[in-house]
């Protein structure tokens, strides 16, 4: 009988240091699954600061957006009037260049001209002495 017991002991004991080894087990991944849980709650906590900030640029752009519609859909007479201000100050200034470039051929034709004449007046001069 006292092998019996010791038997039912030894068995006990063993129960006892796998049930202790188990528990240890446990113990370390739900330590593990804590450090995890608040690693998520981290992110998510910073997800969510992020996803905030992303609404308020959102809301910014938009607000922006709309402003820049509003300017760019001005009335059609409002476009008329600055295509013919622009056309005008075009053709006024194709004016000026063609003028100008006009009086350049004419002041190089001049010149050409005097040159041509003071060539001729140094020749009768060399002639004349």
């Amino acid at each position: 009988m006292l092998k019996k017991y010791s038997g039912q002991l030894n068995l006990l004991e063993e129960r006892k240091k796998n049930q202790s080894e188990t528990n240890a087990r446990f113990e370390e991944e739900q330590a593990s699954l804590e450090s995890q849980k608040e690693q998520l709650e981290a992110e998510q906590h910073e997800a969510k600061t992020q996803l905030s900030q992303l609404k308020a640029q959102q809301k910014e752009l938009n607000e922006t957006i709309q402003l820049l519609e509003s300017q760019l859909y001005v009335s059609d007479e409002q476009h008329d009037e600055k295509l013919e201000q622009i056309k005008d100050e075009y053709y006024q200034l194709m004016s000026e260049q063609s003028d100008v470039n006009n009086d350049i051929r004419f002041l190089e034709h001049t010149i050409q001209e005097n040159e041509s004449k003071q060539s001729r007046l140094d020749s009768r001069l060399i002639e004349a002495f």
